[in-house]
């Protein structure tokens, strides 16, 4: 029950302008003498990275523009505004994106250099497509499964243990849940299964 699930939620990802559908091997990056770049991040996002922006801009003398763009219109909008030449240069995304987006021709492989060992193994691992790293994580989440102590003191070692505090937890009335948790995505549900053995 202590094992804590980590798992990269949110990417940096390079984003190049192209028609959709495209080959990969047919992707060229921004040119360089642009000198501006231009950021899709949802609305949480887009506050902080405004800010890093200007601090950016100050020290580099390159524009950088956040626009906010809802997070699960991100990936719906990249192949349109790619084909017509507005598509961004970052976008802030969720990491198991990368598959559709290299095969949608919308992102191009980076090459960290020297920076490369900033990132563990794992979050690189998370951003590599077909041998290629696509993105690097900007932010960790972390998804765990708390106890109440006071209900139940020691921590249970198996789910059928769960299963059983549960049971006695709602029926003794001592709770009107023993167990609860958001069953609407996989991702929530993953550490669960993962966590028991499958």
């Amino acid at each position: 029950m202590k094992r804590v699930l980590t798992s990269l939620l949110l990417l940096v990802v390079v984003v190049v302008t192209l028609v959709p559908h495209t080959n990969t091997a047919s992707v060229k990056p921004a040119k360089a003498q642009d000198e501006s770049l231009l950021i899709w991040a949802d609305a949480t996002r887009t506050p902080p990275l405004t800010e890093l922006a200007a601090q950016f801009t100050e020290e580099y003398g390159i524009e950088v523009t956040v626009q906010e763009v809802a997070m699960g219109e991100i990936r719906a909008q990249l192949p349109v505004a790619g084909a017509v030449g507005t598509g961004p240069d970052i976008i802030i995304a969720a990491h198991d994106w990368i598959g559709e987006l290299v095969l949608n021709g919308a992102v191009v492989p980076i090459n960290l250099g020297d920076k490369a060992d900033l990132y563990t193994e794992a979050s690189k691992k998370l951003f590599t497509y077909n041998g290629e790293l696509y993105g690097v994580p900007y932010a960790v989440e972390n998804v765990a499964l708390f106890r109440n102590p006071e209900l139940v003191p020691d921590a249970p070692a198996t789910f059928d243990d769960v299963k059983a505090i549960t049971e006695e937890l709602v029926s003794s009335g001592q709770s009107s849940y023993g167990f609860m948790m958001r069953d609407e995505d996989a991702y929530h549900s993953y550490p669960i299964i993962s966590a028991f053995g499958g």
